[in-house]
């Protein structure tokens, strides 16, 4: 089962403006690891993750790989 990041930030993300020609709303998350930002209009190198109590994290892949070496 493949979850659409995008939609994911576009449900949980703050509004931080209009992007592209058709004006599309773009949503902001903070990485979970990092605190870095990411865009709902940018989800390469994104994971998202749903834990057992219903919180929702995103975090960028090369955070994810930091965490596990640690």
């Amino acid at each position: 089962m493949s979850i659409d990041v995008a939609l994911m930030i576009q449900k949980q993300g703050t509004a931080i403006g209009n992007r592209g020609k058709k004006r599309l709303p773009v949503k902001e998350v903070c990485c979970s690891e990092c605190g870095g930002k990411i865009l709902s209009d940018n989800t390469v190198g994104i994971e998202y993750v749903e834990t057992k109590r219903g919180t929702k994290l995103f975090f960028h892949s090369r955070c994810l790989e930091r965490m596990r070496n640690d």
